[in-house]
């Protein structure tokens, strides 16, 4: 297997193998993806999974199997072997290096799989993919022609981001077209009472091949037909190129209007900082639209022409304005994850920004600096997110730190101090400060600090908690009173499965031994099953027995805020069926429920006596 030019298809037998070359490497993939999601059946085998117990080395280890062999997909047949497997081992031990950081930084923005095996951070998918782009674009470049080319040119670089961003864009809509296909069958053979198929689709012994071989093969295909990636690759470029003098005017005029205008209502948007720096990314696109591989024999239209000039020179306002904005924010309110990373996406439109300024003073060609600029980017990128998914400069560590330090300073009162947003994005970093503060604070508002330092504390245990834990019918005979006296929770309630029903998981006092909840009784119409009114802390759920005797969550209460009697105990208030002071609706087939406007207590009151 040896490499070839992006624009000349490989012979037929070194076609053959680098299509086998894809799909032995997806089915690798799929069985160490199929070893890593395996639990077992049932809720007690994903508890005592090895991966639950062992984030930290599940996580890097589903990284590196999800990042790695796509290296080997996109690299195959463009790069020759030692560098693949080289590239290819340096992007499996960054993506489990960041991984191994993810799984130690804690915090609540962790997320969760449906079957209970922990995830990486979403925003770490992102920059993983990102990067993997960037890094797959740069090495196939430098590793895809003779060794002594050390400086591959921004032409190449231009048809290897193309090609490889469009081979992984149809993969995708490949896959998902795959998968409808595949769901149009099985619902069709349902249809006649066969479900053996839609069982077999659903089984990730079947779907995670199915899923990485039909990868495979659309980037083999979309990688053999280079005309049709540049063809396609042409067409949108000119397509979104006519969009540039669009976008230029319309920035011109508003850059005009902040000058007749004062710039307080952009920020009191408080968005300001996002709106300008997504324009400004619109804008950074739809120049290098334009501008294209910058080959001599390319020409484009004078009016985009003049319009990617201005729309340069109309980056450094934007930018500068997205800084602005952002330093208002961090002086008002200190550092957050967002905004440091907002302050990482400022740099690099910042770079964008002074580059393309500078490629229209004294240019050999037309904006020929833009290329050095795109090229330095890329390598600008790279270290920014090895630097902020690190220990090198972890938003959540920053941010606590910062944090802190206001509340220290005397910068933000101890009562006005997020202390929540410690736990909530400061990973372990951030329950650490608040251990911290609720142990050691000193000062004259110590008191207040310690105070509120423990009750985030507390919020946090039982956020941590609230997935993990199951109804202990223990603790709910204690914890629940219920009415009338004398009588006891259905078994149904004891369960887990009845709780899965609801939005927010389990109700306080279905684990935590100091919170109390209230189940009563009631009977909403003659005739009808006796129901159960089951009061949290936060909310009121109503369940009801079925024909079968089975109980279900039937529905949520929601009363007027501004009503006393909405807030009234539910052991003395007065509980009847009333009947709705609106009909639904039916529309064709769908039942429209018609939410009353806001109205008095009294007025509602006597609406319901008469």
């Amino acid at each position: 297997m040896h490499a070839t030019s992006p624009s000349t298809p490989p012979p037929a037998d070194d076609r053959r193998r680098i299509l086998l070359v894809r799909l032995l490497t997806a089915a690798f993939q799929a069985a160490l993806l199929y070893s890593l999601l395996h639990t077992g059946a049932g809720e007690d085998a994903v508890k005592q999974a090895w991966q639950a117990a062992n984030p930290r080395i599940y996580i890097p280890l589903l990284l590196a199997t999800v990042y790695a062999p796509i290296a080997i997909l996109l690299g195959a047949g463009h790069m020759r072997p030692r560098p693949l497997m080289l590239w290819t081992l340096v992007v499996a031990v960054g993506a489990a290096g960041l991984g191994y950081h993810d799984a130690l930084r804690g915090g609540l923005d962790a997320h969760e799989h449906a079957n209970g095996l922990p995830l990486p951070w979403f925003p770490l998918w992102l920059a993983l993919s990102a990067a993997g782009f960037v890094g797959q674009v740069l090495m196939t470049d430098r590793y895809g022609e003779a060794a002594e080319d050390a400086a591959p040119p921004y032409v190449r670089h231009f048809n290897t981001a193309w090609r490889i961003g469009l081979q992984v864009v149809l993969a995708h809509v490949f896959l998902g077209v795959f998968w409808l296909v595949l769901y149009l069958g099985a619902t069709l053979f349902e249809t006649i009472g066969l479900p053996a198929p839609a069982q077999l689709i659903a089984r990730a012994g079947f779907a995670l091949p199915a899923s990485t071989l039909a990868i495979a093969i659309a980037i083999h295909v979309t990688s053999i037909q280079s005309s049709l990636i540049r063809g396609i690759r042409l067409l949108v470029l000119t397509l979104f190129s006519w969009l540039l003098p669009l976008m230029s005017a319309i920035v011109a005029a508003f850059l005009a209007s902040l000058l007749l205008r004062s710039l307080e209502p952009l920020w009191n948007t408080r968005y300001a900082a996002s709106l300008l720096l997504g324009s400004a990314a619109l804008m950074v696109f739809l120049i290098n639209a334009c501008y294209q591989d910058g080959s001599p024999g390319q020409e484009s239209h004078r009016l985009r022409r003049w319009a990617a000039m201005l729309g340069a020179v109309e980056l450094l306002p934007l930018v500068g304005l997205a800084i602005w904005a952002l330093q208002l924010r961090v002086r008002q309110y200190g550092w957050s994850v967002d905004r440091i990373v907002a302050a990482a996406v400022c740099l690099m439109g910042a770079w964008y920004a002074v580059g393309y300024a500078a490629s229209l003073i004294r240019a050999r060609a037309w904006m020929k600096r833009l290329e050095a600029t795109n090229t330095s980017a890329a390598y600008l990128f790279l270290a920014l997110v090895a630097a902020l998914f690190s220990p090198v400069a972890d938003p959540a560590r920053l941010m606590v730190s910062n944090q802190i330090a206001r509340l220290q300073d005397g910068s933000v009162r101890p009562d006005q101090f997020d202390y929540s947003a410690l736990y909530l994005e400061g990973g372990h970093w951030g329950t650490t400060a608040l251990s911290d503060l609720a142990d050691h604070a000193s000062g004259p508002a110590a008191d207040t600090i310690k105070q509120r330092a423990r009750q985030a504390l507390d919020a946090y245990t039982r956020n941590r908690d609230y997935v993990y834990h199951e109804p202990d019918a223990a603790l709910l005979a204690r914890t629940v009173d219920v009415l009338p006296a004398g009588r006891a929770l259905p078994d149904a309630l004891l369960k887990p499965e009845i709780w899965r029903q609801r939005a927010w998981g389990l109700p306080t006092c279905a684990y935590d031994d100091r919170a109390r909840c209230t189940a009563r009784y009631i009977e909403l119409a003659p005739g009808t099953p006796e129901a159960l009114l089951f009061i949290d802390n936060a909310s009121r759920y109503l369940f009801q027995p079925d024909a079968q005797g089975r109980w279900n969550l039937v529905g949520s209460l929601e009363g007027d805020a501004g009503c006393d009697t909405a807030a009234a105990p539910i052991e003395s208030a007065d509980i009847h069926a009333v009947p709705a002071v609106l009909p639904d609706l039916m529309i064709g087939r769908q039942r429209m429920r018609i939410i009353p406007r806001a109205s008095s207590c009294a007025s509602t009151a006597t609406r319901d006596a008469r």
